[in-house]
């Protein structure tokens, strides 16, 4: 009899809460076990944070421009041309990452490397103190730097959410990430 009951409920478990008249079943009732793991959690908070992180510094030029005009002597010209570093690095190094993405731990070693070019080029940036012609070459370096972080930056969220979520959560990691 205990038997009968647990086949029941396995029945019950796999029926369909949907059908289709032409095709079939389209749900069922099944539920996936979902288990959340802190360390999980916590990747996400620091991947974000390098997210956030890295399109900040990006775009600080273009909030204080007046104060770096007056502070280095540049012309807005300049500060165009640190901003579209982004864009014009991002194109290039897509490829590079991407593939490097792909092979093992990869993941790991993007994020990494895209951590240390931003922590670079915000040294770099803080360098940069007056006009003179090292101190902006150390500027331009260092968004230089932060716009070759553009693509782990950007690019590493759906590869993030596959190997540190749990395939019903994947949307909400892409969400945050």
């Amino acid at each position: 009899m205990a038997s009968r009951h647990a086949d029941k409920d396995a029945l019950a478990a796999t029926a369909p809460l949907l059908v289709d008249d032409d095709s079939g079943v389209i749900a069922t009732a099944a539920a996936p076990e979902i288990v959340v793991y802190r360390r999980r959690w916590w990747i996400l908070a620091v991947y974000s944070l390098f997210a956030m992180l890295q399109g900040w510094q990006w775009g600080i030029p273009g909030g204080i421009a007046s104060s770096l005009q007056t502070l280095y002597g540049i012309d807005g010209f300049t500060i165009q041309i640190l901003l579209a570093y982004g864009p014009i690095f991002y194109l290039p190094f897509t490829i590079p990452f991407a593939w490097w993405l792909d092979q093992r731990d990869g993941l790991r070693g993007t994020t990494l490397c895209g951590l240390v070019l931003c922590l670079l080029g915000a040294i770099l940036r803080a360098a940069a103190v007056s006009g003179a012609t090292w101190s902006i070459a150390c500027m331009h370096l260092g968004y230089i730097l932060n716009a070759i972080a553009g693509p782990v930056a950007m690019g590493c969220v759906s590869k993030l959410a596959v190997r540190a979520a749990a395939a019903a959560a994947i949307s909400s990691v892409d969400a945050c990430g």
